[in-house]
């Protein structure tokens, strides 16, 4: 648990590194940023605080929307688009957002 905040604080040293050196769009900033929603994914769901799941659940939709925006415009990214898709259904779900239809 307690090598959550200094994952986190890596992946975004790492994310702002790349962003000064790539382009916007560049596969290795979408990975950045899936990983450091996944980290803050499972730092929410370690956490038996219910306002820091809380936060660190919307920490992550944040970073996995950005990698999604990106990747949206891209039929190179397909891949990576469903990793961010499946991702945030993920983060969705915990957040109690995911809905699903139940079958007739």
């Amino acid at each position: 648990m307690s090598a959550f905040p200094y994952a986190i604080e890596s992946y975004k040293k790492i994310l702002e590194f790349d962003r000064l050196r790539l382009k916007p769009d560049d596969p290795a900033i979408i990975r950045d940023l899936n990983n450091l929603g996944v980290c803050y994914r499972c730092y929410a769901v370690s956490s038996s605080e219910p306002s820091k799941r809380q936060i660190n659940l919307e920490l992550a939709a944040t970073q996995l929307g950005e990698a999604a925006k990106i990747v949206t415009g891209s039929q190179d990214l397909l891949d990576d688009r469903m990793i961010i898709s499946t991702n945030q259904n993920v983060v969705a779900q915990d957040l109690g957002q995911f809905k699903v239809e139940k079958s007739k």
